[in-house]
């Protein structure tokens, strides 16, 4: 715990009270923040991390910024796993979790699961079944973090694009915003290497789609198949539910 405050008493002179108010309210938050911006944070995780390679040390660390009240804290834990990824194993799962249901925020998750499970699907083939486990889950950031977890590898043009076609499908029908973002990003990030692939995938599933999802899936298709998924999209869309 030493080692977690002097961290956060290193970040308080930079404090921005300003900024900490529309930060809070940007992320909907009920947590205190200092509001000293994102690379303050990065840059305090940086020089800790230096010599940290033990991993029960990273874990400690990681769980002491995270018991902590203010939402820096919480930020540093992830950016510090997410730079240790290497060093995890499946048992690191559980705080991942615990993470992802008590951070209710794609701040804090966006950053640890893209960097953190692509490294933990390439070292272990079992982490499959922790995403087959997610995306069923009743917590809807376990259920969207079970698809963002594909999209570093899908973003490079590798990756298991039959995985996310299957959590997609799950979770089309789904009302949650996030949940309906992530499906678009996801495809996008992959889109952008195989776009015929997306317009394959997209066709079947146009009139399933929420607008959100829609939205940023149709992002690396050239401008004329844009203009004619969105068309049959707004054709087949039953009423009332353009915004869903």
């Amino acid at each position: 715990m030493t080692e977690a405050l002097a961290l956060m008493e290193e970040l308080r002179p930079l404090a921005n009270p300003v900024r900490a108010v529309a930060e809070r309210r940007y992320l909907k938050s009920d947590r205190p923040f200092l509001g000293c911006g994102v690379p303050a944070v990065r840059a305090a995780v940086g020089r800790r991390e230096v010599g940290l390679s033990d991993r029960q040390t990273v874990i400690e660390l990681a769980r002491a910024l995270w018991l902590l009240p203010e939402h820096e804290a919480r930020h540093a834990a992830v950016v510090l796993l997410g730079r240790k990824a290497k060093l995890f194993t499946l048992e690191d799962v559980p705080f991942l979790e615990q993470i992802l249901r008590e951070g209710k925020t794609w701040a804090l998750a966006d950053t640890l699961i893209t960097a953190v499970m692509p490294v933990l699907l390439k070292k272990y083939p079992d982490t499959t079944k922790v995403l087959d486990r997610w995306k069923d889950d009743p917590d809807f950031w376990l259920r969207r973090s079970a698809m963002l977890s594909l999209e570093p590898d899908l973003r490079r043009g590798k990756g298991d694009w039959e995985r996310f076609v299957r959590y997609s499908d799950g979770m089309l029908g789904e009302r949650e915003f996030f949940v309906q973002k992530c499906i678009g990003w996801v495809a996008r990030s992959a889109g952008r290497r195989d776009p015929e692939r997306l317009r394959r995938w997209l066709e079947p599933r146009i009139t399933r789609l929420s607008r959100v999802s829609l939205v940023e899936a149709l992002k690396p298709l050239e401008e004329s198949e844009r203009v004619r998924l969105h068309a049959e999209w707004k054709a087949g869309r039953p009423a009332g539910r353009g915004h869903a």
